[in-house]
């Protein structure tokens, strides 16, 4: 199995899934997740957000978002 070899990450985009049905990524073994606020949540448009499991948080660049984590090419 492709999952169990440690290279490859279980990624899920659950926006047809939050905020429909209770969504457990400890149970599903789910890495990385995201989901739109906007479908299901009733959030407003632009909004969303992202799972990293403690696993995998070392890889993800940059390791926190702020309003200093984005770089602009201007």
């Amino acid at each position: 199995m492709i999952r169990s070899s440690g290279n490859a990450i279980y990624a899920l985009d659950a926006r047809q899934s939050v905020g429909q049905i209770p969504v457990k990524v400890k149970k599903i073994g789910c890495e990385v997740m995201t989901a739109t606020g906007r479908k299901y949540l009733r959030a407003p448009r632009g909004t969303g957000f992202s799972f990293v499991s403690s696993r995998r948080v070392d890889r993800v660049d940059p390791p926190g978002i702020d309003g200093h984590s984005a770089f602009l090419d201007r």
